[in-house]
């Protein structure tokens, strides 16, 4: 078995002697794309910090991507995933504004920059440039040895559909939501005349794209329940459809690819989709994932499967949330991934591996072992887990039943109060860019005090035995690592409201001066991927995070 990344995460039992008959096996991976999307390796990441090396950074993503390939997390063959019209402003802005979205104000253009500019879906030319431009490329990728699938890529860009123009308006189902909701109903014109689109919608009380969609992997400042987001589903599955047909005008066997998201995550009301479209299905929500959200995303899998989806892809952003902090809500998600995986479900694509290897252990574990074997389940790779440690099983079971009951304690207006109440600038608390912003809330010194209490019980149980209690110390310093993150964060909020005052930024730059020296301890343990945590801290939090240095 392979725990987490590093030598100490392996578990090879020994042997006295090995015998093997005759064996003829042959098998495929129920699921063509099993995929971790990866932080804070790339080295276009503007500031390069948290290591304090280069060569254990290098080492620790090594060690990642090894632990990755032992549980054959890949693809099956490639196919191009992201948003797919980043540049498309730039190149046909002027040119060819028939292809953007067109706002409330009147002007196709972009709410806030170009690379997050949305499309005008229904404008026949954006389909055929789409086939296009896909037609030249797959003409050079499709002779490679590995060819890629023939996927044509119609992923929107980062964020919400946002076309008013009336051929778009006559694709939507008849949802009554359109009414009522501000940017649709044209109350919001006038706003946007007076003033660009992000101040047009924090005008009238909602923070950008309030109005607009009720994606919570960012808590937004206005609760869903005062939101009225109408879905543009529809439209969207009627513009798949569209591009496949031009797409196949020259390649019979093309596919259209692409999203549900943002406000076109529930299914259409009226649209049917072409089997052969293949689904991205990206859920609404990080943190809390409880059994509302699993219950939502249901609902909405099986709407797009009875509109014609075939085949689909799950890519949840589910494993952003947690930082460095100890979090486990697999259980619920293992649940969902065996649901969808007996429903249409051809691949995985998480977003993203944090590589909180310790703290996240038994999360990641059971999220990279299940993209295996779907239905498999969480009470199996706990058992895998809680089995590796021996003498010390039942203990560290307790341990990993106490963060699991921690992190599904959280409702979800629980967690959006203390999330408010950490705003970093535009960010609310406990994003993705800012988790560790919310530290001193969402956990007391009797959580910490807690699983240090068990894990030594669970050392005094294996003391005879110095692989599981390494094994045991993995888990404590992440336990650690965030213990002291959250002491860093508690120092610095009466720092950041009294700066002036000296004792404050001295009790606050102590604080910070402990957590890097212990994160530099432990760095070569692969206790975390503190390139991407540190990155964040430091760009958001403004703590003063070094440059990882090349070795002498």
């Amino acid at each position: 078995k392979w725990l987490w990344p590093g030598e100490l995460g392996e578990v090879i039992p020994r042997c006295e002697s090995l015998s093997v008959g005759e064996i003829d096996r042959g098998s495929r991976e129920l699921l063509s794309t099993r995929y971790w999307y990866l932080l804070g390796e790339d080295p276009s990441y503007k500031e390069i910090v948290g290591f304090t090396k280069m060569s254990t950074r290098r080492k620790f993503f090594a060690a990642q991507k090894l632990f990755l390939i032992r549980h054959r997390i890949c693809k099956r063959r490639s196919f191009l995933a992201e948003h797919s019209f980043r540049e498309y402003w730039n190149k046909y802005g002027k040119t060819h504004p028939e292809y953007f979205n067109l706002l409330p104000n009147g002007r196709r253009e972009p709410l806030r920059k170009g690379a997050e500019v949305t499309m005008c879906v229904s404008e026949p030319g954006l389909w055929r440039r789409i086939a296009e431009e896909w037609n030249a490329w797959y003409e050079k990728a499709r002779t490679q040895r590995n060819p890629p699938l023939p996927w044509v890529n119609c992923c929107e860009n980062d964020s919400c559909g946002l076309c008013t123009c009336e051929r778009c308006r006559a694709w939507d189902g008849p949802d009554p939501r359109f009414g009522q909701n501000g940017y649709w109903s044209g109350k919001l014109a006038e706003a946007f005349r007076r003033s660009d689109g992000t101040q047009a919608l924090k005008e009238v009380g909602h923070a950008e794209f309030g109005t607009l969609s009720d994606t919570r992997w960012c808590v937004a400042r206005v609760h869903p329940k005062d939101k009225i987001t109408a879905s543009l589903s529809d439209r969207y599955a009627r513009y798949y459809n569209a591009v496949q047909a031009e797409a196949r005008k020259t390649h019979p066997e093309a596919r259209a690819f692409g999203y549900t998201y943002c406000n076109y995550q529930e299914p259409p009301l009226e649209a049917k989709l072409d089997p052969d479209v293949v689904l991205f299905v990206v859920p609404r929500s990080m943190f809390p994932y409880d059994r509302e959200e699993s219950e939502f995303f249901r609902r909405n899998w099986m709407g797009w499967r009875k509109a014609g989806g075939r085949d689909m892809i799950l890519r949840p952003n589910y494993m952003l949330a947690g930082g460095n902090y100890p979090m486990d809500f697999a259980r619920l998600a293992l649940d969902d991934f065996a649901f969808a995986a007996t429903n249409g479900m051809i691949g995985c694509m998480i977003d993203s591996l944090l590589g909180s290897c310790s703290a996240h252990a038994m999360a990641e574990y059971a999220l990279t072992r299940t993209m295996r074997e779907p239905t498999r389940g969480y009470a199996r790779a706990r058992e895998d887990m809680c089995s590796s440690f021996g003498k010390a099983a039942a203990a560290v079971g307790r341990y990993f039943d106490a963060v699991e009951r921690h992190s599904m304690k959280w409702t979800y207006d629980q967690y959006r109060e203390i999330s408010l109440a950490n705003a970093m600038g535009s960010w609310t608390g406990g994003s993705f860019a800012v988790p560790a912003t919310i530290l001193g809330e969402f956990f007391t010194d009797e959580d910490f005090a807690g699983y240090h209490a068990i894990l030594d019980e669970a050392v005094r149980a294996a003391q005879d035995d110095a692989t599981t209690v390494a094994r045991i110390e993995f888990l404590r310093k992440g336990v650690r690592d965030a213990e002291l993150t959250r002491k860093c964060r508690m120092a610095q909020k009466p720092y950041l409201a009294d700066e002036e005052n000296a004792a404050k930024k001295a009790a606050f730059l102590a604080a910070y001066d402990e957590m890097a020296r212990y994160r530099a301890s432990v760095e070569d343990d692969f206790v975390c991927n503190y390139a991407h945590n540190s990155y964040w801290e430091k760009k958001f939090l403004k703590w003063p995070h070094e440059l990882t240095k090349e070795d002498e």
